[in-house]
């Protein structure tokens, strides 16, 4: 899975929503990833699905800049419902079609939850998620569609690469949609093989009053450096005193070191080193930990029973909740931000 799309889980743990609408399914699997981040808060999930599905050609994929596989809507209904077969809470409905076409035509669709009896509407989703259709009009449709969903993000927010490579932000991406409106830039970002990063952008009330509070329109949150580092104990003695000291001495006077400490929390030194207790900011981390524990594969082995560190997400997820609580729970508006718990 490629970085940015790790972060969705953690916006959706923050917003908690009911309901969710996707537009760009795809496969199924990361409609999977939401409705289990969203079903840690609730009894009951229903989630909207939009995608071409098997109506995708060689003339969309070119006009929408998709370079994706193509998949049927029946095989990700029959994914989606081995899911539901585990998870009872969870319901769906995929809409195969032109979103530009099928979002108009389904505004008004109804779920109502077991569990209050509430009506909830799709063009009133608690959290919505564009990444369908690449094209500046496909996205401006999708958001035009949904823009009264109180928690947003977009995926395609393209930026230049250390060479200076970009994809043409004025044919692709959701860079000219989000900067007529308050928004955040999500932190993690992508490599392109054909130049440029990617990244996701963050709007709707819901998202704004976590980061920063209201924003002028056509503004996005001010950008706030910080170095974030995590250790425990036995890390402290070894390396991390040393890491704080030279921090402090080198590193400029407007950069942050926020450190999440496990088991230890170090004498704060400066006022620009905050020193946050990991498990209390990020909780979540234990069930995380304690639901891969007898997975081989989130420890880095292969089907081939070979292992590679790289893919030890056990090892390598503190490095990932710290860097996102940080992201989403600092505000951007200070210069020395003081953390802000959800």
């Amino acid at each position: 899975m490629f970085l940015r799309y790790q972060q969705v889980s953690r916006v959706i743990e923050l917003v908690k929503p009911r309901t969710i609408v996707e537009v760009g399914t795809w496969n199924g699997d990361h409609a999977v990833i939401m409705a289990t981040a969203a079903l840690r808060s609730h009894d009951h999930v229903h989630y909207w699905g939009f995608d071409l599905f098997e109506d995708a050609d060689q003339l969309s994929d070119a006009l929408e800049f998709n370079v994706r596989s193509h998949h049927s809507a029946q095989s990700v209904s029959d994914k989606l419902a081995r899911f539901q077969e585990n998870n009872p809470g969870f319901s769906f409905d995929l809409i195969r079609g032109n979103s530009m076409e099928t979002l108009a035509a389904n505004l008004d669709a109804a779920w109502t939850d077991p569990s209050s009896g509430a009506t909830h509407q799709l063009k009133g989703a608690d959290f919505a998620y564009i990444g369908g259709g690449h094209s500046v009009a496909t996205v401006a449709s999708d958001y035009g569609y949904l823009q009264n969903c109180p928690a947003i993000v977009f995926d395609d927010f393209y930026e230049p690469d250390m060479a200076g490579r970009c994809p043409d932000t004025d044919a692709i991406g959701c860079n000219q949609t989000v900067a007529a409106i308050p928004h955040v830039l999500l932190p993690a970002q992508d490599e392109l093989p054909s130049g440029g990063v990617i990244k996701m952008a963050a709007a709707g009330p819901d998202i704004m009053a976590r980061a920063s509070g209201p924003l002028p329109p056509g503004t996005a949150a001010p950008v706030k450096r910080c170095v974030v580092t995590t250790f425990s104990a036995r890390g402290y003695l070894e390396y991390g005193r040393r890491f704080i000291e030279t921090f402090d001495a080198h590193w400029p006077e407007d950069v942050v070191l926020q450190i999440y400490c496990e088991d230890i929390l170090p004498e704060q030194t400066s006022t620009r080193i905050k020193v946050v207790n990991f498990f209390k900011a990020c909780p979540e981390i234990a069930a995380f930990k304690a639901r891969h524990l007898n997975s081989a594969r989130a420890h880095g082995i292969g089907d081939d029973g070979e292992e590679d560190y790289r893919f030890n997400a056990v090892k390598f997820c503190h490095k990932v909740f710290a860097l996102t609580h940080c992201a989403l729970n600092t505000t951007p508006a200070r210069c020395i931000g003081s953390m802000r718990t959800a």
